[in-house]
């Protein structure tokens, strides 16, 4: 009997590299659950040509086990191989059934703008009252493709950890749970609900989110906003002026 190997992470083969990583991750995510990365791998050459190999994180090993075991994944009409890849170093962290009126995104593009990422996802999902992006912590404010949203309750975010994505129209993202800490946790004990997902990230214990200069770093964060919203202003004011010469910005957003 062949062991199989304890992983959070696979490598599928035979994805044709005409399918974009958008229409990867919207047909990944509405057909398998706990999936919280998705990524194509390329070739280092000057084209930056497109493997036929793609990388799938998921919040446990127990959402692998069954690809594992068959040897394949279904991704648009494909019966791609599988094979396992090592671990991530989360995946010890296993929590089930936490009640958090907080997620994360994941792959959210680093040229997505907050304001207008927040935006949109109001029209489709109430409740939100926090958007920020986590940045790097080694000094050199490199964003990240993950994005924090906090809700008014717990409630908003039970459904949308069920699906175990978001989206806005046909552009699609994996999320998973934060943990509140223990002053906030009591404020939602009176919400129920389940997350279903294994991998929660606590607040307490992410350098991204807080450390212990926690006022300074409040302060970036709002210096971090203010600069967004200079630049969005700063397209706006451009586009009045200049109206013949249109930004990527306004393009993207329209």
């Amino acid at each position: 009997m062949t062991t199989i190997q304890v992983t959070d992470r696979l490598l599928a083969r035979g994805v044709l590299s005409t399918i974009s990583e958008n229409q990867l991750r919207k047909e990944l995510l509405t057909n398998y659950h706990g999936i919280k990365h998705v990524q194509r791998l390329y070739m280092n050459d000057e084209y930056n040509t497109p493997k036929e190999l793609v990388q799938i994180d998921f919040t446990s090993p127990k959402h692998t086990e069954t690809f594992l075991e068959n040897g394949f994944i279904d991704i648009c009409n494909l019966r791609c191989p599988v094979k396992a890849l090592n671990s991530s170093t989360n995946v010890q962290n296993h929590l089930e059934n936490v009640v958090t009126n907080k997620i994360l995104v994941h792959d959210v593009s680093t040229e997505i703008l907050m304001n207008e990422f927040g935006e949109k996802l109001s029209k489709s999902y109430p409740g939100i009252k926090y958007v920020k992006r986590w940045f790097q912590t080694n000094g050199s404010e490199v964003p990240t493709e993950r994005v924090q949203i906090d809700f008014e309750s717990s409630k908003y975010t039970q459904t949308i950890l069920q699906d175990g994505f978001i989206h806005i129209g046909e552009l699609y993202w994996p999320v998973t749970p934060i943990k509140p800490n223990n002053h906030l946790r009591k404020q939602l004990e009176s919400d129920s609900g389940s997350d279903n997902q294994s991998e929660i990230y606590t607040e307490q214990n992410i350098p991204q989110v807080f450390d212990e200069q926690s006022i300074l770093q409040a302060f970036e964060e709002q210096k971090q906003k203010l600069s967004e919203l200079i630049r969005y202003f700063d397209v706006q004011l451009n586009n009045i002026v200049h109206p013949q010469n249109k930004s990527g910005v306004e393009s993207s957003s329209g």
